[in-house]
């Protein structure tokens, strides 16, 4: 996760992302063209997306996402990890650019159980299967 990144996005619309990722394109080729003095693209391709509709298979997916820092050994914990939502789902620390999602939501009938519910998500390893589906997904 050094060299890539992930997200996970619940827009109000379908053009929402494909903009976002343009905005974020555009603004960040800026910031290291213009501190490292360069000029040109970053990447030699374009954002990939995958469509998920239903929601056993998002809670897969932010599963898979939030553990890749523990699988690559960069961190034993999912909290540990500086670019991850777990902190805020799992363990309840606030963040303005998060809105808790309605599958999140469902987790349980309080805030408490929705934070012990969530982390019991994350307990058990997810399977070399379905992290080759996600994966495909994306191909």
């Amino acid at each position: 996760m050094t060299k890539h990144v992930h997200g996970l996005l619940s827009p109000p619309e379908s053009e929402a992302i494909p903009r976002l990722m343009i905005s974020l394109g555009r603004r960040y080729v800026q910031y290291i063209n213009k501190s490292y003095r360069r000029t040109g693209t970053l990447s030699d391709s374009r954002y990939k997306s995958s469509l998920v509709q239903a929601d056993f298979y998002l809670l897969l997916c932010q599963r898979s996402i939030k553990l890749n820092a523990v699988r690559a050994a960069m961190v034993d914990d999912p909290a540990h990890y500086r670019w991850r939502s777990y902190r805020t789902n799992g363990r309840g620390q606030s963040d303005s650019l998060l809105t808790p999602h309605a599958v999140y939501s469902s987790l349980g009938a309080n805030e408490a159980d929705r934070l012990v519910n969530y982390r019991s998500l994350f307990r058990l390893e997810l399977d070399t299967e379905a992290i080759s589906d996600i994966r495909m997904a994306l191909d």
